[in-house]
């Protein structure tokens, strides 16, 4: 369940498109590089930044991790919510993003004007590894 900028309650399956719930756990991780080097994608999440063409999702949340949360913090898990009724049935729509603590303790909100996504809910969770961060679906926990 998620509230958007207008105070109304959306309720999506999380990761329904794009074949994400098939995925669970991974065998192999792909390191992000670049800005982001200490960060690796799970096969689900990589699957999501290729096949939706969502990397900047994961990029805006592990830009958002790596500067205001730490290993200790914990879990921190993502949600975005797509809705094409925020913007009149267009297949460009509004999103809503959420990032909060293990707790559910909101961290961060923000909204996009326009979204290339099916609408429904895409949840990815961050988390210390001992080495750097994972960033990955739900059900590859």
């Amino acid at each position: 369940r998620l509230i958007n900028h207008n105070h109304e309650v959306i309720m999506f399956t999380r990761n329904e498109n794009y074949d994400l719930n098939t995925f669970f756990g991974s065998q192999t991780f792909s390191s992000l590089g670049g800005l982001f080097p200490k960060y690796v994608v799970s096969e689900g999440v990589a699957h999501l930044m290729t096949e939706a063409q969502a990397s900047w999702f994961v990029t805006d949340c592990v830009a958002f991790h790596s500067v205001k949360c730490k290993a200790q913090d914990g879990l921190i898990i993502c949600q975005l919510a797509c809705d094409p009724r925020m913007s009149g049935g267009d297949k460009r729509q509004d999103g809503f993003l959420m990032i909060s603590d293990g707790d559910y303790n909101v961290l961060h909100k923000q909204t996009y004007d326009s979204v290339n996504l099916e609408d429904g809910k895409y949840e990815i969770w961050i988390q210390f590894n001992g080495d750097g961060f994972t960033v990955y679906l739900p059900n590859e926990h």
